[in-house]
Order: structure tokens, then C-alpha cells, then sequence
């Protein structure tokens, strides 16, 4: 499935990309999620970044996706 993936802070410096097309063979964003840490060895699991489809923050490492769909990966925000 090719979804479109844009990464912010740590994860767009491990990558050395902001954005990438992927075509992972996944359903879900924790399967995403697993194919993207195999692939540059993320050292935060699913359940410590944001994440955001098409727009919408998604609490669900099950939440679906579809064909197309915008994936934006944050880091854990700190604040003050």
C-alpha cells in the first residue's frame, strides 16, 4: 500500500528525509510503524511518537489506512 509519509524532529533526522513514498505491505500503523523502525531503527516505539492521518491525530496503532493516505510521524512533544 503507498502511503505518503512526512516526518518532523527526530525521526526526519534519523531518516535524513522530511517526506518519503512508501509501499509497505501493511494495513495499520502499527504495522507501518514496525516496517519503518526495521528500516532506520527508530529507538521510540508506536506508543511514545504523535501521529497524524490525513490530518487527524490517531491513538490507534490499528487505526486502518488506505491507499494514499498522509502519514505524518511526530516525536513526543514536551512543553512548558
Amino acid at each position: 500500500m503507498k502511503v505518503n509519509i512526512i516526518y518532523y524532529g527526530y525521526f526526519r533526522e534519523i531518516t535524513g528525509k522530511c517526506k518519503e513514498f512508501s509501499d509497505f505491505d501493511v494495513q495499520n500503523l502499527k504495522e507501518l510503524f514496525y516496517q519503518l523502525n526495521k528500516k532506520y531503527n527508530f529507538e521510540l516505539n508506536i506508543d511514545e511518537v504523535l501521529i497524524s492521518v490525513n490530518g487527524i491525530y490517531q491513538n490507534y496503532s490499528d487505526y486502518e489506512l488506505n491507499e494514499n493516505d498522509e502519514v505524518i510521524i511526530l516525536p513526543p512533544m514536551s512543553g512548558g
